[in-house]
């Protein structure tokens, strides 16, 4: 074999590993991107919760007399806001988890 064809088929080689590793690569940073979309997702609602809740028991004490403000800042903790608005992204993630879930499954019944 001369030397430019084994050059051309080693240059080829080559070119087929460059290809196949920046396409493993791409997928990778897909599913990296995609995961971290979704984390940034999950806590831009829980801040946005967060603010509404603030919101609310900000505007509820301007509403309800001193002494009913006072008697509930007795038995709340400081980080309630923090709390309810933890409780509430996790009962909507489940709620997005099992409408996910249902309707995969549902499309995989339509295809078989």
């Amino acid at each position: 074999m001369p030397v430019p064809a084994a050059a051309g088929v080693i240059a080829v080689i080559y070119a087929v590993a460059k290809v196949f590793m920046a396409y493993r690569l791409v997928r990778i940073l897909t599913v990296v991107a995609t995961r971290l979309l979704i984390f940034a997702v999950i806590v831009a609602f829980f801040y946005a919760v967060i603010v509404a809740i603030e919101a609310v028991t900000a505007n509820l004490s301007v509403v309800v007399p001193d002494v009913i403000s006072q008697g509930f800042s007795m038995f709340l903790p400081d980080n309630f806001v923090s709390c309810v608005s933890a409780i509430i992204t996790v009962q909507v993630i489940i709620l997005v988890w099992h409408w996910k879930r249902y309707s995969i499954d549902f499309v995989s019944r339509g295809v078989q």
